[in-house]
């Protein structure tokens, strides 16, 4: 092969005994395999192998409590990150909204007034 997984190509081979075999020994779902070949794929439609691969053995079994602890972690990191952003986006619009006055130009009458 060409080293890529389409999903046509992947769920043709979901049909093979073996194929499901292999996915109930690593205690994977099967059901879901749409869903993640959808997430590990960047819009091209197709997966590295290898890298699909990779993904599968990490799914064996359930999550682990580090695994859920680390998500949490990072989903915490991301959300103070959008929350910085969403406050620098609204600062910049209130800026750009907001009308600008000049001041007022000094005209040789007032500044012969100050003398």
């Amino acid at each position: 092969g060409d080293g890529v997984l389409t999903w046509e190509e992947f769920s043709t081979i979901m049909t093979e005994p073996r194929m499901k075999a292999w996915f109930a020994a690593l205690d994977v779902d099967t059901s879901e395999m749409e869903q993640l070949f959808a997430l590990l794929d960047d819009g091209h439609g197709q997966v590295s192998r290898t890298e699909f691969v990779k993904a599968i053995k990490r799914l064996k079994g359930s999550a682990s409590s580090v695994d859920m602890f680390t998500l949490q972690q990072e989903t915490r990191k991301l959300s103070k990150t959008v929350d910085f952003l969403a406050g620098a986006v609204d600062a910049i619009q209130t800026v750009a909204l907001t009308p600008h006055v000049d001041p007022p130009q000094a005209t040789a009458s007032s500044s012969s007034c100050a003398r």
